[in-house]
């Protein structure tokens, strides 16, 4: 009430009208509220909790958007900003990079495959161990001294060189897995576009014997050195936890031989506010991503083709030339290239989409596109393969196929443009389940307890984050 004096340390219970002044060191409750009790200490009943500002270190070799861990990275950065923590970035220079604090700290971008003679050896070394960012990351730390380092994608450029120097410093570290690199040597388990398991366990030579990586023997020998250098000298395990953003993916770190303390997961979050969903449609299905063999283009093509259902393909990749040029000599006129797209005009086709999908053929972690759709309301088709089944719930937020399985992806496609209702019912269920299990607040909360369970040396369990 109006000129009512309340003193400190007053406990006041949920819903209590109070209508006169309360003494300090005192618990109320009621309508109107009366004394419970006074004269009390108040350390003995409840602690203090006071707010830690923290400053934090992005790492990743690169600092601009690139692909999806550096939109993770960044959308985690945004939100921690707007919360009041201190975000510094720590990666290689670029042309295409914003002006960053520090950035005549960060090492340059050198192209292992642009280099010849002796500099490609010296190059080889650097993608294993990189001294010279070795030495300007230990300047960085000595000079903005965060709370914390929190690494994204740094093999094969900063290396794991910077978790040496937060070894050497006593800097707590923590490193989010946004692919298989710990399991793989080329990081995405495929084998000249096959899924391929050959490595896990430590057996690295198969990447050189088969060439995969890029499909280039001198690579795949340099990414085969690496992975042997680094599971010797134990670099990962450095790291005072490491970050799954999939089930699937902890699962294959720990059948490797990663030790299961060292393992959370938390998924992948977006920001739901950001995303205005729109359940009604102009009637045509989409696909966004990469135009390869491994995100499953080829089947959805299959799928579709003969069906009279308008198809549109976003992105671009190797296989556009000669997927369009296919279709062009078919004569098939329901799917349409749309090639890159960003910004409103991607905005304005996802959320006229009757549905999205998501065919891929290869151990898909944490589908951002998966969860951009969900925010837009909308039901996503997608492949029973990785992390994929994590996020979809089949039957209600979308439907399952088997990866690559084209009878099954036409059949779903088909139930669903001819049933608008469902779909509507789907892309609502879909965003409810964005909000509750996928938001971007729901994964910084799970990353700061992290983070201060490696600050202050505790141990954290998945129990923990759940």
């Amino acid at each position: 009430m109006p000129r009512v004096r309340i003193g400190d340390d007053v406990i006041i219970g949920a819903g209590a009208v109070v209508t006169k002044d309360v003494s300090s060191n005192s618990i109320i409750a009621g309508n109107p509220a009366h004394v419970i009790s006074s004269g009390i200490n108040m350390s003995s009943v409840c602690r203090k909790v006071e707010y830690q500002r923290l400053s934090v270190a992005m790492v990743n070799n690169y600092l601009h958007l690139r692909g999806g861990s550096e939109r993770v990275m960044f959308d985690e950065s945004h939100l921690f900003d707007q919360v009041g923590h201190n975000v510094v970035y720590f990666g290689r220079s670029s042309e295409n990079d914003q002006p960053f604090i520090h950035s005549d700290l960060f090492p340059p971008v050198n192209d292992f495959s642009t280099l010849h003679g002796v500099r490609k050896l010296t190059g080889a070394r650097n993608v294993i161990r990189n001294g010279q960012t070795a030495n300007r990351f230990a300047m960085f730390i000595d000079r903005v001294r965060p709370d914390i380092v929190h690494g994204h994608n740094i093999y094969g450029g900063l290396t794991t060189s910077i978790l040496d120097v937060c070894l050497r410093k006593k800097m707590p570290f923590i490193l989010t897995l946004h692919d298989y690199k710990l399991v793989c040597p080329s990081y995405v388990m495929l084998n000249h576009g096959q899924v391929c398991n050959r490595c896990v366990g430590g057996n690295f030579f198969n990447c050189l014997l088969s060439a995969c990586h890029k499909n280039s023997r001198a690579v795949s020998m340099v990414s085969t050195i690496e992975a042997y250098f680094n599971q010797l000298f134990g670099k990962y395990l450095q790291a005072d936890y490491l970050i799954a953003p999939s089930r699937f993916l902890m699962e294959k770190m720990l059948s490797h031989g990663i030790p299961a303390k060292k393992l959370l997961c938390i998924p992948n979050g977006l920001d739901p506010i950001g995303f205005e969903p729109f359940y009604n449609d102009e009637g045509y299905v989409l696909y966004m991503g990469r135009i390869s063999r491994e995100k499953g283009i080829d089947t959805l093509l299959e799928a579709v083709v003969g069906s009279g259902v308008d198809t549109r393909i976003v992105g671009d990749g190797p296989e556009m030339k000669r997927l369009s040029g296919d279709l062009l000599e078919k004569g098939v006129t329901n799917v349409s290239f749309l090639g890159y797209q960003q910004g409103e005009k991607l905005r304005d086709l996802m959320r006229g989409a009757m549905f999205i999908v998501v065919p891929s053929e290869w151990y898909e972690n944490a589908s951002m596109t998966v969860l951009e759709s969900m925010a837009y309301g909308k039901a996503v088709i997608a492949s029973r393969i990785g992390g994929i089944p994590e996020q979809i719930v089949d039957g209600e937020t979308g439907l399952l196929f088997e990866a690559g399985n084209i009878q099954q992806l036409r059949d779903a496609i088909l139930s669903l443009v001819s049933d608008k209702t469902r779909r509507i019912e789907m892309g609502r269920a879909g965003r409810a389940r964005l909000e509750s299990r996928f938001s971007l607040d729901r994964h910084c909360q799970s990353l700061l307890k992290v983070y201060q369970a490696a600050i202050n040396k505790e141990i954290i369990s998945q129990s923990d984050l759940d």
